[in-house]
C-alpha cells in the first residue's frame, strides 16, 4: 500500500515537473514576427541617436535661465545628417549627439518643419 502511494506521488510529482517544463518552453519561444523584428532592430539600432538640447527661457519676471530637453533621432548618412522631430531642437542654443557607441558630438541645425515636426541637424563627427 504505501508502495502504491509512493509511485502516485512521483507520478504526480514528474507529470507536473513535465507541465512546468513545456510551459516554459513556449513562453521562451518566439514567432517568426518576433525574429524579423529582432533582425531589423540590430541591422538599425546602431542609426539611433540620442539628442540633447539646450535652450534659452524668460520667466514670468523676464529672468533667462538654461533649460535642457532630449529626443531621439536617426541617422540619415554618411555626412552626418539626423532626422528628428522640431520640437526636440526648437529654439535650441546648443545641439549635442550620443551615438550608440557613447561618443558625443555638437550638432548644427540644417533646417527644420514645425508643421510636420520633422527636422534635420548634422553632426560633424569623423567617419
Amino acid at each position: 500500500m504505501a508502495l502504491r502511494k509512493l509511485v502516485k506521488q512521483l507520478s504526480i510529482s514528474i507529470l507536473i515537473f513535465s507541465i512546468t517544463l513545456l510551459s516554459i518552453e513556449h513562453a521562451f519561444s518566439i514567432t517568426e514576427d518576433e525574429k524579423n523584428n529582432i533582425a531589423v532592430y540590430e541591422k538599425v539600432a546602431d542609426g539611433v541617436v540620442n539628442i540633447t538640447s539646450i535652450a534659452v527661457q524668460m520667466d514670468f519676471f523676464f529672468n533667462v535661465f538654461p533649460t535642457q530637453g532630449s529626443g531621439s533621432g536617426s541617422i540619415l548618412d554618411t555626412k552626418g545628417h539626423v532626422l528628428t522631430n522640431h520640437h526636440v531642437v526648437a529654439n535650441a542654443q546648443k545641439l549635442e549627439v550620443t551615438l550608440a557607441d557613447g561618443s558625443k558630438w555638437p550638432a548644427r541645425l540644417i533646417g527644420s518643419d514645425p508643421d510636420n515636426d520633422l527636422a534635420v541637424i548634422k553632426i560633424d563627427a569623423p567617419r
